[in-house]
């Protein structure tokens, strides 16, 4: 019983959040999208639509999708953040990259 009850809930919560996405209420989408576990995709609406870096990165964290968190951080020049999370992903090359970036960006 309570497994048809938890399917029932997520079916509702899946429906709601497309009905939210379609009139443009994102960030309730997203948090729809959160509450049955599909974090990536409450991510990428967080960080293309409502520009909530903490929301976006522990969403994209959730759902493992570490070289999207990196560039989350990244772009805010959160680098303490950005460096561990490529650490932490194996993303060595890419925190190298960011490394060499903020080298020159700092030199002008």
């Amino acid at each position: 019983m309570r497994e048809t009850n938890r399917k029932a809930f997520q079916g509702y919560v899946r429906e709601a959040a497309g009905m939210f996405e379609s009139i443009g209420k994102l960030e309730l989408a997203a948090s729809c999208y959160c509450d049955f576990t599909e974090y990536e995709r409450a991510g990428k609406i967080y960080a293309l639509t409502c520009g909530k870096i903490d929301a976006t990165t522990e969403c994209f964290l959730l759902a493992g999708c570490y070289k999207e968190v990196a560039e989350a951080y990244a772009k805010d020049d959160m680098i303490s953040n950005c460096l561990s999370v490529c650490k932490e992903g194996k993303l060595f090359e890419k925190g190298l990259q960011y490394i060499n970036y903020w080298k020159e960006r700092a030199s002008f």
